[in-house]
């Protein structure tokens, strides 16, 4: 080979290894400014991924950005498009209020645009004008580019930046790491958005929490207050009569407890040789013995419908005031029926133990004056509600006729119950306080 093809060759070998060199450097670059990109993109990820606030979010974003790029001018807002107003707003090194200044000079609106993914727009460019972004209330301030990027249906976000210190336009690679990293922050965004949906409803649901712990406070306090109250009611249920529990529960504020005149049948019950059954016995012997066959009797005066009005030692005075004056009556005699048939299974228990009981029962039906009875005194008040009447005297004074168990009944009373009961007229009586004679009748066995 010659020498001047060998230099030749020499030539062509030396621009091959210039032509290497220059795509070693290029790769070089773009391989620095990946590396860049990604420790930025890193950087900004882990200064941000942390926080749980929109507003501490957007001002390290902002920051980190304006660091990185090495601008002095920049701002991020919020913005709701359907009220068209600006929900947040971070700024550094912007003079003034530059809110108040957009929506006094009117430019705030048209930085409200339907944006569905991120976009960066150079404000003094012919893509801005067409796309009416050319504001120059950010100009004027040294906003040069914007970036807009979706938060969600209703919100979205504008990024703006100012001139890079050491001047000149942001180029390629620089728009596409803005870009990266607003992608970025749109997630951060959402999740900080989630986050404080999430917190308000938790808050949300621990005021309801306690106002139902409250509300379960005060059911139980209530419940409480009931069970105290029926606890009362079942106890004076033993006290007061069927009929004044009945008016209180039909109308527990206006009870109307006043005396009014009602037909009713009446029975009274006495104890035959009850003071000297009390002077051969202990007191607590009579006692036993009176419980024992009472406790009895109540039973079939409850299912009767009948009210215990007067109680004493030996006897009681049993009102019906069903308004039906065949029902009243026939009840009071069912009653004293029950009653006799209770006593003899009972003198029957009690055999070889004490002297068999002598039930004896008179019962009349009429009209009375039936309602509250008040009690003056120097210690008090006493009511009662009670019938009186010349109903409730007859019936009195026919239960003092009755002997050996007897259960005796007046003509008023006999003529009610027909014959649903065996009766046996024992003659007209006489009877103290009562002028006529009366004629009284029996229930046979």
């Amino acid at each position: 080979m010659s020498d001047k093809n060998k230099i030749e060759s020499l030539k062509g070998e030396i621009e091959r290894l210039k032509h290497q060199l220059l795509e070693a450097e290029n790769s070089k670059l773009e391989l620095t400014k990946r590396i860049f990109h990604q420790k930025t993109l890193y950087d900004i990820s882990k200064e941000i991924c942390e926080l749980k606030d929109t507003d501490e979010i957007m001002k390290n974003f902002l920051m980190m950005i304006m660091g990185t790029f090495g601008i002095l001018q920049g701002f991020i807002l919020m913005g709701n498009r359907e009220t068209k107003k600006c929900e947040r707003f971070v700024h550094r090194g912007l003079e003034g209020d530059l809110l108040t200044s957009l929506e006094k000079e009117g430019d705030l609106g048209a930085l409200f645009k339907d944006v569905s993914t991120v976009e960066l727009f150079d404000l003094k460019s012919a893509q801005a004008q067409k796309k009416g972004l050319a504001c120059d209330s950010l100009i004027d301030r040294g906003v040069s580019n914007v970036i807009y990027f979706p938060v969600d249906n209703k919100y979205f976000g504008l990024l703006g930046m100012g001139n890079k210190i050491l001047g000149g336009d942001y180029h390629r690679d620089e728009k596409e790491l803005l870009t990266t990293l607003t992608n970025n922050l749109l997630i951060f965004v959402r999740n900080a958005n989630s986050f404080e949906i999430i917190k308000k409803l938790n808050e949300h649901l621990r005021e309801k929490n306690m106002e139902l712990e409250n509300t379960l406070k005060q059911l139980q306090a209530t419940l409480r207050k009931v069970e105290i109250l029926e606890n009362a009611k079942f106890h004076l249920s033993k006290f007061v009569p069927y009929s004044v529990r009945k008016i209180i529960e039909e109308s527990p504020e206006f009870p109307q407890l006043g005396k009014t005149r009602q037909d009713v049948s009446v029975l009274f019950l006495d104890i035959a040789g009850y003071t000297k059954m009390t002077e051969a016995l202990r007191e607590e012997q009579i006692n036993y013995i009176v419980e024992k066959y009472f406790s009895r009797f109540i039973d079939d005066i409850h299912q009767n419908q009948g009210d215990i009005n007067e109680t004493a030692g030996d006897g009681l005075m049993v009102i019906f005031p069903e308004e039906d004056r065949i029902k009243n009556a026939v009840q009071a005699v069912r009653t004293a029926i029950s009653i006799r048939d209770k006593t003899k299974s009972i003198n029957h228990e009690l055999e070889g133990r004490f002297q068999p009981l002598v039930i004896n029962m008179g019962i009349n039906s009429g009209e009375a004056l039936l309602g509250a009875v008040k009690y003056e005194s120097y210690v008090g008040a006493r009511w009662t509600y009670t019938a009186r009447g010349m109903t409730t005297n007859v019936a009195a004074r026919i239960g003092g006729c009755a002997k050996n168990g007897s259960i005796l009944l007046s003509k008023a009373t006999t003529e009610r119950i027909g014959d649903q009961f065996k009766t046996q007229c024992i003659g007209a009586k006489r009877l103290k306080n009562v002028k006529k004679p009366v004629e009284i009748f029996e229930i046979k066995e």
